[in-house]
């Protein structure tokens, strides 16, 4: 276990096994259960003698700590994974926002050609019809005032 109090994800594996009760292993102690043992995350609560001089650790449990540690990893994942969640949904808004942004310049750009077409039409049927107008002139004053006379 670190300074900082962060149960490694191998620790945290091998201490959540614990959280059910004792654990009995009859194969002795490996090296991860003595580290906890020895950050006092697990304790020893059963022993065998072996030969006259020899004792083996065979049942551990969680201590008080260990079971602190644990729920603190687990809120610390939670936190990260709530703060991984919202990451991903500021950057999916960031990108529908940028998808909507795009969809208006889009639709800008489009009736701006539209109005820009319009415009040449309107400016090209007005200069024909005011050409006729100018051209011939004279030909329909006279026929204007043919109709009141």
């Amino acid at each position: 276990m670190t300074k900082e109090n962060i149960l490694s994800n191998l620790e945290y594996n091998v201490l959540v096994q614990f959280r059910g009760g004792p654990i009995t292993q009859l194969d002795g102690p490996t090296e991860m259960i003595q580290h906890l043992v020895d950050a006092n995350l697990l304790r020893v609560t059963e022993t065998e003698y072996i030969g006259d001089l020899s004792i083996r650790d065979i049942q551990w449990e969680l201590t008080v700590e260990g079971a602190i540690a644990l729920i603190q990893a687990e809120e610390r994942a939670a936190q990260e994974e709530q703060h991984r969640a919202e990451q991903e949904a500021a950057k999916a808004q960031h990108l529908q926002e940028r998808h909507e942004d795009h969809a208006r310049e889009e639709h800008y750009h489009r009736s701006q050609n539209r109005v820009t077409i319009q415009a040449s039409i309107i400016g090209a049927v007005t200069g024909f019809v005011l050409g006729l107008i100018a051209e011939h002139f004279t030909g329909l004053v006279s026929l204007v005032s043919g109709w009141f006379q």
